[in-house]
């Protein structure tokens, strides 16, 4: 693996839900992360939730899990500070509106500190194929300083958005360098 880049400026958290895809728009996203294009990350929540996958599914999930780097959070790897607790709760407010986290489902509480701790970690977007949760991508974005939640289709166009104007800022000039030939301008999602 080569020397970690993040050349156009883009730190990604990927839910649960993208690990072990087939979908080749999330390979492809994975492959930016591997080239150097985007930093593609998942919360140590994703360790929580492996936890809960089937027997026969656990070895390749946790081996693709270990491909992409993680950010420890709170809760799961330390204790939260003060500020954690309350970016937690009002993390819950725009996912859960109302809800008793008390009563609520695990899963509901491992969605609020995924994108608690993406938040934690000043990242650009979170990545998830989760309905429920990109219907409240307009509202975690206003209240998270632009935060994204995003498909992994919108994750890939907004890649491809910023490769383009790299590659257009590195024409202007040259002085910059080379950048990766892979991929090129018109790349969709072919990895």
């Amino acid at each position: 693996m080569q020397a970690h880049r993040n050349l156009t400026g883009l730190l990604l958290v990927r839910d649960t839900n993208q690990i072990g895809s087939d979908d080749p728009t999330v390979a492809f996203l994975h492959r930016l992360g591997r080239e150097g294009w985007i930093y593609l990350q998942q919360t140590d929540v994703v360790e929580e939730e492996l936890r809960d996958a089937p027997d026969d599914k656990l070895p390749e999930l946790s081996a693709a899990a270990a491909t992409q780097p993680t950010i420890w959070g709170p809760y799961v790897t330390f204790a939260p500070t003060q500020a954690d607790v309350q970016r937690f709760h009002d993390v819950a407010r725009v996912l859960l509106p109302g809800t008793d986290l008390a009563a609520t489902r695990r899963n509901n509480i491992r969605d609020v500190l995924h994108v608690a701790t993406a938040v934690r970690s000043c990242a650009t977007g979170f990545v998830t194929n989760d309905k429920r949760m990109l219907a409240k991508a307009a509202a975690i974005a206003v209240a998270f300083g632009g935060l994204r939640l995003l498909t992994p289709q919108q994750a890939v166009e907004l890649a491809m958005e910023r490769v383009r104007a790299m590659r257009k800022l590195h024409k202007l000039e040259p002085s910059r360098g080379p950048l990766p030939e892979w991929p090129a301008d018109s790349a969709v999602t072919e990895p």
